[in-house]
């Protein structure tokens, strides 16, 4: 190789570095560059690429110092490529070789195939260096031509032969870029068509809430992502399941499939939002990775309206009313893996009409200046505006992410038509004091609904049989769910023991056993629902109507039966 310590080459240093560093998916750029560095250094009148076109024609790929329309390329103008000559073949044939000639007009080569054709620029002076890989494959040939016979010395020679050789090494990273590009590029598909494999295809059809999804992935680099999200549905209830694995690679991409089978799983045998979490958590900690994700789970009933939202370092969903817009307040639990044991504390919502929920990860909201919420604002004022329904919301919110994204952003959004009933919990400890305490949560939620009289009494005895029961014969806490639909009163208890509950017949003048009876007897129906995580006892109530004196008699008081 030429080094640049010659004399001759000193003044175009930097142009020949820069040369040699190109890095680009397209070459025409940089051989236009290595032809005008040619014509600058020897003086040329004009110069031009060449490459071979099958063994006996060439396409003049690059110009320096005439129009293109004097040199037009083959395939752009319909032309048959410009032969091989005996003046072009020892440069562009076999090994090549460098060609200098002073006055071509006197070469005997000269004119052996017609001489110029019409509308060839004039040369007299011609200098011809072939350009090859470092492995010696002939990439193609710089001709140098003047006007003037006598123009190119030995000077002008090494000349161009170092832009050649500086051409060469700057056409091999053109290659290796363009093919590296070739394969992020193909890499990429293949990691959202992976990404897409582990997201659910479809999403089910549920009564009371609509559901739009969106996936974006990062633009900052090609492999995978970890953020999935997923729609679970139990009965009347449906829980709704995003999610973010830290990093992008197949690990994570594994992962995040491991985990999402996993929610799905302990969600689908009835765990709640935070014992899932729980439950997923420690198998994150079997599975020793050294990745951990967040997630965030809310737990809807579509009958009711009741909502339980738990997240494990996740961003809380938001709730859109009327056109206003607002964080759930959670009790944020710890990302899933980072430590063993952890729990995750479930808030209540209840959804009394029309709503909308946005469900998110961080990469929707995340700015390289701003920060990891920098973009929440304008998500919530999007949020917030006319839309004409879920998908319109989800597409408005989506179409303002910017198109460089940092991180995978994926957002799920659903729309609920809003309760057909009403519904309130109470989680206490199984301990003497809950039937109290139970007792006193239903004649509050009773006095609020207008649910008095015969209704109310029989309630607040069948109540205290079911959770008397639960505290006695399980362990840990006991949720009541009471929920009031169609002219019927719904209790329900839930504990943790997987002991199906016996009627058994009370012997005289015993204390107990006849809890299962007396809600038997005051029930217009019950039953129990045996979970993997314990059970659940219910009893539906008709709710009576008070009775007018006239309707009703003198002896009926507006009096009537529990059932």
């Amino acid at each position: 190789m030429v080094t640049a310590e010659q004399g001759w080459l000193r003044p175009f240093h930097w142009d020949l570095a820069h040369l040699a560093t190109y890095r680009g998916e397209r070459s025409k750029p940089l051989l236009e560059e290595a032809v005008d560095l040619a014509v600058r250094m020897t003086g040329a009148s004009y110069g031009a690429y060449f490459k071979t076109v099958g063994s006996e024609r060439l396409d003049a790929f690059a110009l320096s110092g005439v129009p293109r329309d004097v040199f037009p390329r083959p395939a752009e103008a319909d032309l048959p490529p410009v032969r091989i000559t005996d003046v072009f073949a020892p440069t562009v044939s076999g090994e090549g070789t460098t060609v200098l000639i002073d006055d071509l007009f006197t070469d005997p080569r000269y004119g052996q195939v017609g001489g110029m054709p019409p509308g060839h620029p004039p040369v007299r002076s011609y200098l011809a260096v072939p350009v090859k890989s470092i492995q010696g494959v002939m990439l193609g040939a710089i001709l140098l031509a003047h006007v003037q016979p006598g123009r190119f010395s030995d000077a002008s020679r090494h000349q161009a032969e170092a832009v050649a050789t500086y051409a060469a090494v700057a056409i091999e990273n053109a290659r290796s870029y363009e093919a590296e590009q070739l394969a992020m590029a193909r890499l990429g598909e293949l990691a959202q068509v992976l990404q897409r494999s582990l997201l659910p295809r479809t999403l089910p059809p549920l009564d009371r809430v609509e559901v739009a999804v969106r996936y974006l992935p990062a633009e900052a680099g090609q492999e995978i992502g970890g953020d999935w999200y997923d729609v679970v549905v139990s009965e009347h209830q449906v829980t709704f399941v995003i999610g973010d694995v830290q990093g992008h690679s197949s690990t994570a991409a594994a992962l995040m499939g491991q985990l999402r089978t996993a929610v799905r799983a302990y969600v689908s045998e009835g765990h709640a939002p935070g014992a899932a979490l729980a439950r997923t958590n420690t198998l994150l900690g079997d599975l020793g990775p050294d990745l951990f994700a967040t997630c965030a789970l809310v737990q809807l009933d579509q009958r009711t309206g009741a909502m339980r939202v738990a997240t494990a370092g996740h961003p809380p969903p938001l709730v859109v009313r009327e056109g206003a817009v607002r964080e759930v307040e959670v009790d944020p639990g710890i990302p899933l893996g980072v430590e063993l044991g952890s729990t995750y504390a479930e808030t209540m919502v209840q959804l009394t009409g029309r709503a909308q929920v946005l469900l998110y990860t961080d990469g929707l909201v995340e700015t390289v200046a701003g920060g990891i919420t920098a973009d929440l604002p304008r998500v919530m004022s999007i949020a917030g505006g006319p839309h004409r329904d879920i998908e319109a919301l989800v597409h408005a919110v989506m179409s303002g992410v910017a198109s460089d994204l940092s991180d995978d952003a994926a957002l799920l959004g659903l729309s609920y038509a809003g309760p057909v009933g009403q519904a309130a919990e109470l989680d206490v400890e199984g301990s003497p004091g809950a039937p109290g305490l139970c007792r006193r949560f239903l004649h509050r939620q009773m006095d609020l609904w207008g649910v008095g009289g015969d209704t109310a009494d029989c309630a607040a005895v069948v109540l205290s049989e079911l959770v008397t029961n639960a505290a006695i014969h399980a362990e840990g806490r006991v949720r009541l769910k009471l929920e009031v639909d169609d002219g019927r009163l719904r209790i329900s208890v839930t504990d943790a023991s997987t002991g199906l509950p016996r009627q058994r017949q009370a012997e005289e003048g015993a204390l107990g056993g006849r809890g299962l009876a007396i809600v038997e007897a005051m029930s217009e129906d019950w039953g129990v629902v045996m979970r993997p995580t314990g059970k659940t006892v219910w009893s539906q109530l008709t709710i009576s109507q008070p009775s007018s004196p006239v309707a009703g008699g003198p002896g009926d008081g507006g009096q009537g039966t529990c059932a």
